[in-house]
């Protein structure tokens, strides 16, 4: 149990070797109850949404964002607590929480899911500087995105 956030670790930084071929299209991919939703943009920087299927309150599983830009060290929301994650999506800010399992991170979260869920673009900022601007097309977020709202801690309050 102790080496899963070492191996979601792990797996974030690989993102850009196992990036679809094709950017701004979304993709899914899911193993051992962990849900990954992955894109890349035209330059080759990945953004992923990692969601558990049983999130928990002792940090040892729970929800995060991945971002691998092009020519940089990947970074995620649960494991850099020292990087901010910014999604503007339609000019609204979504700030990644490091972790879940209180009010104010879950709302956040929550908030996040329901957004990026229906987004056709979306901006990406790390401690205040642009990494990368994504542009899914809209009938690929509807069927690789259908189901992300479950992407959800039920603390929600």
């Amino acid at each position: 149990m102790k080496n899963i956030p070492l191996l979601l670790l792990a797996s974030a930084l690989l993102l850009p070797l196992s990036a679809q071929a094709v950017p701004n299209l979304w993709s899914a991919d899911s193993g051992q109850g962990v849900t990954e939703y992955r894109i890349a943009n035209t330059e080759g920087s990945v953004f992923t949404v990692n969601c558990t299927g049983n999130p928990d309150e002792d940090n040892t599983l729970q929800h995060s964002v991945a971002v691998s830009p092009v020519g940089r060290q990947g970074v995620d929301s649960h494991f850099s607590t020292e990087v901010s994650i910014v999604v503007v999506i339609d000019d609204q800010q979504y700030g990644i929480p490091s972790s879940l399992g209180w009010r104010n991170a879950d709302n956040a979260w929550f908030a996040f899911i329901g957004a990026i869920g229906s987004a056709t673009q979306f901006d990406v900022y790390l401690n205040d500087q642009h990494v990368g601007a994504w542009e899914p097309r809209q009938k690929n977020v509807q069927k690789v995105l259908a189901d992300i709202a479950s992407c959800v801690t039920t603390h929600r309050e």
